[in-house]
């Protein structure tokens, strides 16, 4: 497994983070960000294929928007 850690900036500050864990054919992400109380919060899945290429994807958490997604 690996796993890679990123800081999300915006003018100079850090307001989030994205967090990448890789095992296998597996993708885990988990992003985090808060701007002025606005901000996503998301954990997705991805599975990959021949050549890393995405075969499926699932999403779920809250939008930048503070929707709800679940896909």
């Amino acid at each position: 497994m690996s796993v890679e850690n990123f800081d999300v900036v915006l003018a100079g500050s850090t307001i989030g983070s994205i967090e990448v864990r890789q095992e296998g054919d597996r993708l885990d992400i988990t992003s985090n960000v808060d701007s002025n109380g606005r901000g996503e919060g998301l954990v997705e899945c991805v599975g990959l294929g021949v050549g890393g290429v995405p075969v499926w994807w699932r999403v779920s958490g809250v939008s930048l928007a503070g929707a709800v997604v679940s896909e």
